[in-house]
């Protein structure tokens, strides 16, 4: 929790908590986890946090090392990239967060 900043954490089934933070990763603009968890479909990659200007900052990436084929490697590849992509923001939940010149939403 040093390198987040404040948060509050809703536990499914688990009890809520607050963490304080801290003062981040020097000379970082994303920091992205790389998580080893197999459930559902292996993918499935988002943002935990934004910064003022509501860029994200945060991200997860879980991987499930069972299904990536390793005679696959473009597809494994172009997946990965997917993912990476809805971290920085590219999914429909994000683009009420997309500014013009003027800092005017653009939705």
């Amino acid at each position: 929790e040093d390198h987040l900043a404040s948060l509050t954490v809703y536990p499914t089934g688990g009890t809520v908590k607050q963490l304080k933070g801290g003062a981040g990763v020097a000379n970082t603009d994303l920091l992205v986890y790389v998580l080893g968890l197999c459930s559902g479909s292996g993918l499935g990659a988002g943002f935990c946090q934004r910064d003022q200007f509501d860029r994200p900052v945060v991200g997860y990436l879980p991987l499930c090392p069972t299904r990536l084929d390793p005679s696959k490697e473009a597809e494994n590849v172009a997946a990965i990239v997917h993912e990476l992509l809805h971290i920085l923001g590219m999914s429909l939940s994000s683009f009420p967060f997309f500014y013009d010149e003027d800092g005017k939403p653009r939705t």
